[in-house]
């Protein structure tokens, strides 16, 4: 018989605190949504496309095991200050 995952299953647990866990674009993309950027804003501010900010954010919301976008930016916060200006390198 075959072991099939719950829906409320989550996925693997990752040391979220490890900096090889997401892409630079990916780090990019976490900075400014816990800064409260939408998908629209980010896009602005890295020039990409808002579909292109939702693709990196799914990425990682994926890899933190987040239920949705709240969670994300809950379990975001709960492991670092938000960033200023000054210490986003990028902007």
């Amino acid at each position: 018989m075959t072991n099939i995952p719950n829906a409320n299953s989550r996925p693997a647990k990752f040391d979220l605190t490890d900096p090889s866990l997401l892409t630079a674009r990916q780090k990019e993309v976490k900075a400014l949504i816990m800064n409260g950027l939408t998908s629209l804003e980010a896009a602005g501010v890295l020039g990409i496309s808002r579909r292109t900010v939702e693709f990196h954010r799914a990425h990682v919301q994926r890899k933190f095991g987040a239920r949705n976008g709240t969670h994300l930016a809950f379990l975001i916060s709960t492991l670092q200050p938000p960033l200023t200006c000054e210490t986003i390198a990028f902007v």
